[in-house]
């Protein structure tokens, strides 16, 4: 029997990568404007249980961190951490490294306009360097579905 758990009911991942019919969900990622937040990883962990995504990112002013779901119990410990690059090492990202507060939402539009940017560069066939970190999962998650915000970020994403 799996886990019910009570903690992450009102967590939503920010971004979504969804399949064309929106039946499957290929990867969730949550981003965290403040460096710190143990919470963040757990939450993540178990949004992608139960939406049952096998590819979890979690982007922060330092780290880009990719989980992946084995899918050999319906439990945290099935979600194991595959890739961990510093967010430094991405150029789309540089400019919020080290900084311990920024405005969520202008973080969180980067990080899309990012694997909107990452998308298109593997659609057409030139990744660059740092592209290829992710090869293993990110990139075939982003490759079989569409990027999605999970709701709006700011007033003037809202009133469109």
């Amino acid at each position: 029997m799996g886990r019910v758990y009570t903690n992450c009911v009102s967590f939503r991942p920010d971004i979504l990568v969804v399949s064309p019919d929106e039946l499957t969900t290929h990867l969730l990622v949550e981003v965290g404007s403040s460096v710190a937040d143990p919470n963040r990883e757990t939450s993540l962990k178990h949004q992608m249980i139960r939406m049952g995504a096998p590819t979890g990112l979690l982007v922060t002013p330092d780290w880009v961190t990719v989980f992946r779901d084995s899918f050999k119990s319906y439990a945290e410990d099935s979600i194991a951490r595959v890739d961990q690059v510093s967010t430094g090492e991405i150029e789309d990202l540089q400019r919020f490294v080290g900084r311990q507060s920024t405005s969520e939402a202008e973080f969180e539009d980067a990080v899309q306009n990012w694997l909107d940017q990452l998308k298109y560069r593997l659609e057409r066939g030139y990744l660059r360097g740092s592209d290829l970190k992710f090869r293993d999962h990110l990139l075939p998650a982003l490759e079989l579905g569409e990027i999605r915000a999970t709701g709006p970020r700011t007033p003037r994403h809202a009133a469109r």
